[in-house]
């Protein structure tokens, strides 16, 4: 690995005499198959013509964070530039050797990820997928990116149910044009260490929602995620969920955003499928 120290001055970070290029390439390859995730960092700033006002524009795309997100979803943008080279520096091991990721980096992202108020909006989202890729990566186990609705870990679906609440929770604020966060957003933190205890006061501030004929999607759904759960003993648990938790509430969250477009789309069908016989 390159790093420049200065400009016009670069030094050499990790270094492996005894591997061939083919060898290398594979395991590049390698790191970026089992530690993928869908991510939507990366953005592009189009001129709108009518106002003149430049836009921001996210693009989704599926691949492994490079170093540097690593370092910077582990301990925050503003972190100190050392920290920051010396988290890549012990990366670059588990790229090239096939090391296992280290514990600490992987828990302090699991961490600043459950911390979602702290953040901008944008960042949150950043450090939520990176954090996924890494619990992807160390846990050794092939998480699907789309949503694995016969998964009945516990973690996997209280991970699912926070999502759920949210979405109803964040649909209906829009709709009362009140800009605040929401229920699920304010309490993932403690969610993370007391999920059970904390669900049960989420849930009971969903009430007024779960009053109106909109919210019947969201009710059954959470009804189902909870009847997945092994026992009832399961469910009560109220010790840490591991990062898994995040990888189930990043999908569902991106299910119930393609529900809407597909919810969307059949409307936009359906009228132009009547203005049609119209005519």
């Amino acid at each position: 690995g390159l790093d420049s120290a200065s400009k016009g001055r670069l030094s050499i970070t990790y270094y492996r005499e005894d591997l061939s290029g083919s060898d290398f390439l594979k395991r590049i390859e390698n790191w970026h198959m089992t530690s993928e995730w869908i991510h939507e960092y990366r953005y592009k700033d189009v001129q709108d013509k009518e106002s003149g006002k430049r836009k921001r524009y996210f693009q989704p795309f599926i691949g492994a964070p490079a170093p540097i997100n690593i370092a910077e979803a582990a301990y925050g943008e503003n972190a100190d530039d050392k920290i920051k080279k010396a988290t890549v520096a012990r990366l670059l091991p588990c790229i090239i050797d096939g090391q296992p990721i280290p514990r600490d980096i992987v828990e302090s992202a699991v961490r600043r990820a459950c911390n979602r108020i702290a953040m901008e909006v944008w960042e949150w989202n950043k450090t939520l997928s990176i954090t996924c890729s890494l619990f992807k990566k160390y846990s050794k186990e092939d998480f699907n990116m789309a949503l694995d609705e016969n998964r009945n870990t516990r973690d996997y679906l209280y991970g699912r149910l926070l999502a759920i609440a949210d979405r109803l929770e964040e649909v209906a604020l829009f709709k009362g044009e009140k800009d605040r966060p929401t229920n699920a957003a304010r309490y993932m933190q403690i969610f993370s260490v007391r999920p059970n205890r904390t669900w049960t006061q989420i849930y009971l501030s969903l009430s007024p929602y779960l009053q109106t004929r909109e919210a019947n999607f969201y009710k059954n759904l959470i009804e189902e995620v909870k009847w997945k759960f092994i026992s009832p003993e399961e469910f009560n648990l109220d010790t840490p969920l591991t990062g898994e938790f995040l990888l189930a509430y990043h999908c569902q969250r991106m299910k119930l955003r393609q529900y809407k477009k597909s919810k969307l789309k059949d409307k936009k069908d359906e009228i132009e499928k009547s203005e049609h016989e119209q005519d």
